[in-house]
């Protein structure tokens, strides 16, 4: 396995192989793509410090999503919200990608874990 050098990564969304909507060009980095942080924000349903499972076994029934000014979020100390990204992507089956917090947001004490989903 490989990672795709900036020429690569443009050559793959010129062919319409990568899809990013919206695409933003300067965005490419020199083996990565910097994303966006999405506006619509979400918290976990709690009871008595637990979180309350969906009757449908899907992790999404469990958050109550909102929209929120992405430069006005509050996240209290202890708390955690779940995030999209502002950028729909696309890949092919034949290519991975995985996302990682920027170095930088753990210097301003936001912890930032990313899983599947």
């Amino acid at each position: 396995m490989s990672m795709l050098k900036r020429e690569e990564i443009l050559k793959e969304i010129e062919d319409g192989r990568i899809r990013f909507e919206p695409f933003y060009k300067e965005n490419i980095k020199s083996a990565s793509v910097e994303l966006l942080l999405g506006r619509r924000f979400g918290s976990f349903h709690k009871t008595d410090n637990r979180l309350v499972p969906s009757p449908y076994g899907r992790e999404d029934e469990a958050v109550d999503w909102h929209d929120e000014d992405g430069y006005n979020l509050v996240i209290p100390p202890g708390e955690s919200r779940v995030a999209t990204t502002f950028e729909q992507i696309s890949l092919p089956d034949d290519i991975s990608g995985w996302i990682t917090a920027r170095g930088r947001k753990a210097l301003l004490g936001l912890n930032i874990y990313i899983g599947p989903g």
